[in-house]
């Protein structure tokens, strides 16, 4: 008569059932993170490189350039440099608002300073 104690359990193939389990629940979320927050990265930085961009178009436009212009100048360029990053964004489509106002600087020096916002 045999008792529960005394019989052998069959281990086979419980590796493979526990790796099986390990991949699913901790693995692959784990990859997925990685994934998914260096896509955010890389939509940051995109978003940081067009608004410097833009704020160098401004700021490099000639002297005589009216405001709009400039203004204008500076949202061309940042719409630019998002339609080459994540998603082929451009400014004021969608969910991504571009500004760039021009004002006198604050440095008494009397020329205008453009500041380039960019908000998702």
């Amino acid at each position: 008569m045999s008792t529960w104690g005394s019989r052998k359990r069959d281990d086979r193939g419980a590796a493979v059932v526990e790796t099986a389990l390990c991949i699913c629940f901790v693995v692959l979320p784990l990859v997925f993170g990685v994934i998914a927050y260096a896509y955010m990265l890389s939509f940051r930085q995109t978003v940081t490189q067009a608004s410097a961009e833009g704020a160098r178009a401004g700021a490099v436009a000639p002297s005589g350039t009216t405001d709009a212009n400039r203004t204008t100048a500076a949202i061309n360029a940042t719409s630019g440099a998002m339609a080459t990053g994540p998603g082929g964004l451009t400014c004021n489509s969608g969910f991504l608002v571009c500004t760039a106002p021009v004002a006198t600087c604050t440095d008494g020096s009397g020329k205008k300073c453009i500041t380039v916002t960019v908000t998702y």
